[in-house]
């Protein structure tokens, strides 16, 4: 059984890799200078069960000449972000939920 225990450079690493792999897909599915602005908030929260739960806030805007749906773009960086990090937790013995 993996230990519950982890400290909080773990949680603190968790949102860092949330956060740098929004921004990261971000910047690849649009065009060079596309992104005017992007926002991100993350927050890990954890329960006494081993559940975790991430959220993700993004704003982005982008050059008005950018063609991609933008909400489409935040929703595959975000589910990208998610699938980086679960294997992370589920080696800490944690649920995603």
């Amino acid at each position: 059984m993996v230990s519950l225990e982890v400290g909080e450079e773990f949680w603190e690493l968790l949102a860092v890799r949330l956060e740098e792999t929004v921004k990261r897909r971000v910047e690849r599915s649009l065009p060079r200078g596309g992104v005017r602005d992007l926002s991100l908030a993350v927050s890990v929260g954890r329960g006494d069960g081993g559940e975790v739960s991430l959220m993700v806030e993004a704003e982005l805007r982008v050059h008005p000449g950018v063609k991609q749906d933008v909400s489409a773009v935040i929703e595959e960086a975000i589910a990208e972000a998610f699938k980086e990090v679960e294997g992370l937790l589920l080696k800490k013995g944690l649920r995603p939920v």
